[in-house]
This record gives structure tokens, C-alpha cells and sequence, in this order.
């Protein structure tokens, strides 16, 4: 389904207003990079806000977010079974809901990601246009590093594009990863800020989502842009991880989905 064309939502007539979430770990080498290519987005200044959620940093991750222009939150949690991105997640967006009264969609990156300059314009016309929950166009930052990076791109192309072009075309609802993830604030306010706990907490987000009745929207032209493994290591070791909680997620709710699929 390669040959089916690409879907451009239209230009909305307003602006929404828009927060950006970062939750990070140790991340003092990149953050703030990735502070000041957001400040640079093709979007009104006044119409955004970046926070970083510092997770058991130990490194300089608060004071150089802080210095790069973010509002800076910060988590301590000394439980070992609490070592993965949800319980920033959920803190730092139930933190927003809090102080931030006013604001329409959120989007969530990574500490390395990079996000085309028209992202939040892209998102915004979804947005604007009815869609609740929105998935981003993943992209390698690091296409020409190597030989296992360029095929780690093309299959990101297969999963960002072909087959997102496929369900967009049957009316269907897309898988959301977490880089670019974007929500509306009412989505939020349902399931108290995050309710994704599991180290797939991406996969349980879409789970979830589909079960309360929402669809997850997909738009090609914002990009977000996302390194790559190098090796055929970090590659495993990543895989090794991410399909050990898709393993669980799958006896936990697989069998729910099963079931909603044949009432559907």
C-alpha cells in the first residue's frame, strides 16, 4: 500500500495554545539542545510553554534546562520498581493540569528528539480540526551514521509512513509511540493526567484510549525526529526490553482488545 498518497490536514484559522513535556533522566548532554531547537519552532512564542520533569537526575539536567529557557520540574522517587518514563509522565502532566488552566494540546519528546519547525502548526490544524489524540511522523536524526542506522530508518519509514497512509485509508486508528505523542487537555483531564503505568507505556496509552472510544489521528507533515540504534547491541538490548513489556501488556489487556475487536 505503498502507492496510497499522504494525507495533509488544512490549515486552521486559530493558534491553540500548546505545552511541550520532556521527561528526562540524566540527560545534561542533550537537553539543551533540544530546549533551544524548540524555542525556535515556526509557532507564536506566546502561545507555548516547554517543561522538563528532572526524574532522579544526578547530573546537571535541572540547572542546564533551567538556564535553556524551560520551566523545570522535579521528581525524586527512590522506589527501583518506579525506574521508567510513566511515573515522570504521569507527575509532571497531573503537575500541568494544575498550573497550566488555560492550555488546549500537549505534546511529548524525548530528551534527544528534534521536532520540525512547523510541528506544533501541523498538530494544531488536527487539533482544531476534531482529532483528540494525534501520532507524529518518526523520523532517524542520525540517517547516515552508519549502515544499521539507515535500516533502523527504513523500517520507521515503513512504520511511520506505508502503513499509517494504510489505516488513515480504512478509517482506522494509529499505534501511538511516545516521541511526538499529542493529546488534547481533555484527554488528559479523563484519564487524571496519565494512566499508563507499564514499560510500554506508549502501547498501554493506546490500549487504554481505544477503550474509552477515542481514535488516534495520524499526520504526516509534523516530524519528530528521533536517534537511532548503532548496533546491532543497542538494538537488542532495546528490543530485549521494549518486548518483554509488550509480553506482559499483551495477557494483561491483548485479550480486552480481542474482544472489543469482534464487538466493533
Amino acid at each position: 500500500f505503498f502507492w496510497l498518497p499522504r494525507k495533509h490536514w488544512k490549515k486552521a484559522d486559530t493558534e491553540k495554545k500548546a505545552i511541550i513535556l520532556i521527561c528526562a533522566h540524566n540527560e545534561e548532554d542533550v537537553i539543551a539542545n533540544t530546549i533551544h531547537h524548540l524555542h525556535e519552532l515556526d509557532y507564536p512564542k506566546d502561545k507555548y510553554k516547554i517543561y522538563v520533569c528532572c526524574h532522579n537526575c544526578k547530573d546537571k539536567t535541572y540547572e542546564n534546562a533551567k538556564k535553556a529557557g524551560a520551566e523545570v520540574l522535579v521528581l525524586d522517587d527512590p522506589d527501583p520498581r518506579h525506574r521508567c518514563v510513566a511515573y515522570p509522565l504521569r507527575y509532571a502532566a497531573r503537575e500541568i493540569l494544575q498550573r497550566e488552566p488555560d492550555f488546549d494540546f500537549l505534546v511529548r519528546i524525548d530528551a534527544d528528539n528534534i521536532l520540525c519547525p512547523t510541528f506544533l502548526m501541523e498538530m494544531n490544524n488536527s487539533i482544531c480540526h476534531g482529532a483528540k489524540i494525534v501520532r507524529a511522523y518518526e523520523a532517524a536524526s542520525n540517517l547516515r551514521q552508519n549502515l544499521w542506522t539507515e535500516q533502523s530508518a527504513i523500517f520507521y519509514a515503513k512504520d511511520s509512513s506505508i502503513q499509517n497512509r494504510f489505516r488513515q485509508f480504512v478509517h482506522s486508528t494509529a499505534m501511538m509511540p511516545g516521541p511526538g505523542l499529542t493529546m488534547t487537555r481533555e484527554v488528559m483531564e479523563k484519564m487524571d493526567g496519565w494512566d499508563s503505568m507499564s514499560m510500554a507505556e506508549d502501547a498501554e496509552f493506546t490500549f487504554n484510549r481505544l477503550f474509552d472510544g477515542y481514535k488516534i489521528y495520524f499526520n504526516t507533515d509534523a516530524i519528530v525526529y528521533e536517534d537511532q540504534p548503532s548496533s546491532f547491541a543497542d538494538t537488542r538490548k532495546r528490543l530485549t526490553r521494549l518486548g518483554g513489556s509488550l509480553t506482559k501488556l499483551f495477557f494483561t489487556d491483548g485479550w480486552k482488545m480481542v474482544i472489543a475487536f469482534l464487538r466493533t
